[in-house]
């Protein structure tokens, strides 16, 4: 019997390096397992090698610090591949599989490949190592956009656990790159058209292609109409001699009225008063009010006290006049300066100085007499007698004659003269010098 031929080979494979690790399925980021990924692909050169077709190749992998170990199937060499390459495909699950596997390790490839002698070769391993990171980030809206508001690149602030890339529904300019850190994130929108944004999102990603949750920010509102224009309403002193137009040493507070439009973007924004003294220029008179909504569509008085009034351009001076306006905010923070009050306030808190510059003559018959009044100031004649004349009782500056009423005969001891001013203010009151009316005739007698 002559035997069947036989070879024996004692000759191993060429030597090779492992080629290419990629990862595929979900996000694929090169060097990284995620939690997307469903297939690691090791591709393994094959020699131009006739006893390497029906032999294997076996794919061996080994995580930190342990030993290389078979991962999924041999597979048979095929004919095709000769003098080329072949790639085997293993699942998550083979990887997962692995000796001390665990988040945050890395994986490192290599192959043997065996010829159909059972020859065998274990090849370099792959320069390409896959880290594992299969943890997404976890996100939150730390500080949501201002709202509403007139700011049309608002911002709002994101806090992550881990450092990756933002996508957010809208463009946005800051940060850039559009990285969020491990920590708070302050982002910024691009440029937005005015309106209401009720489901803008915002997510990361990470090194290794996890995705966070996705975030649904808050609502926000971009308003960027200004009130309506406004004209600003009558101007008023206020507490005891109240005169149109004038503030003088009475008087305690100040009013304006302003009107406020029906707009519900005007509730809880705010009136600040203005005031211009001497044209030196608009100032701000007094805290600025905040705008309630039953304010809306009335005409809002406005009250300061005279400390906050007289404080206006380092102290009010006599002489001076004083305009008013207003500048309405709404809760966007956009604002309209309304026009002028028609009103503006004089301010004379200087009161006349008079006295008595001739008595009454007295004793005397003259139920009517007159009296003579010097007085600093042009102002309203107040008599504790009625008077005749002048006509209206109205002093001049300088001396004025008082001609009294019809007066009974007797004796005037108390009898009292003050003057009042345009703006209101009272003059010093002059008690007259007694005086006697005497209408009686001597007794008749006969002469002798």
């Amino acid at each position: 019997v002559t035997l069947t031929t036989f070879v024996i080979d004692t000759t191993a494979p060429s030597a090779f390096t492992v080629d290419s690790v990629i990862t595929s399925g979900g996000n694929v980021v090169a060097n990284y397992l995620n939690g997307t990924n469903e297939t690691v692909t090791v591709t393994v050169p094959i020699a131009n090698d006739a006893t390497l077709v029906g032999g294997t190749l076996q794919i061996q992998a080994k995580v930190t610090g342990g030993a290389f170990e078979n991962i999924g199937s041999s597979a048979t060499i095929l004919e095709a591949n000769k003098g080329g390459s072949q790639s085997i495909a293993l699942t998550d699950d083979n990887i997962e599989a692995l000796t001390g596997y665990a988040e945050g390790t890395t994986v490192t490839f290599t192959a043997i490949i065996t010829d159909t002698s059972s020859n065998s070769t274990t090849g370099t391993a792959s320069g390409t190592t896959i880290a594992v990171d299969q943890t997404a980030p976890t996100i939150s809206e730390q500080t949501a956009v201002t709202t509403p508001s007139n700011d049309t690149t608002p911002t709002f602030v994101l806090a992550s656990d881990e450092v990756g890339a933002i996508t957010v529904s809208q463009t946005i300019t800051s940060p850039n790159p559009a990285n969020a850190i491990s920590g708070n994130t302050t982002i910024t929108f691009d440029t937005l058209a005015a309106g209401t944004y009720n489901s803008e999102t915002v997510s990361v990603r990470d090194a290794a292609g996890n995705d966070s949750n996705t975030v649904t920010l808050t609502t926000f509102v971009i308003d960027t109409t200004a009130p309506s224009a406004f004209t600003v309403g009558a101007v008023s002193s206020t507490g005891n001699t109240v005169v149109s137009t004038y503030w003088n040493s009475t008087n305690t507070g100040i009013d304006v009225i302003v009107p406020v439009a029906s707009d519900a973007t005007l509730t809880g924004g705010t009136i600040q008063l203005r005031a211009n003294v001497a044209g030196g220029g608009y100032e701000n008179l007094g805290d600025a009010y905040t705008i309630q909504g039953s304010d809306l569509g009335t005409n809002k008085t406005i009250s300061n006290t005279a400390g906050t009034f007289e404080a206006l351009s380092a102290g009010l001076a006599e002489g001076e006049s004083v305009a008013f306006t207003a500048i309405i905010t709404d809760t966007s923070s956009n604002s309209t300066t309304g026009t002028a009050s028609g009103t503006t306030i004089a301010v004379d808190q200087t009161a006349p100085t008079i006295s008595e510059q001739t008595a009454v003559t007295t004793p005397s018959n003259d139920t009517t007499p007159t009296f003579v009044l010097a007085s600093d100031e042009v102002g309203a004649i107040t008599v504790s007698q009625t008077i005749t004349s002048p006509n209206p009782a109205n002093a001049i500056s300088g001396n004025t004659t008082i001609t009294f009423d019809t007066l009974a005969a007797g004796t005037y001891n108390s009898e009292t003269v003050s003057v009042r001013d345009a703006a209101g203010n009272d003059s010093n009151t002059v008690t007259l010098t007694t005086f006697v009316i005497d209408t009686t005739a001597p007794s008749a007698f006969t002469v002798d």
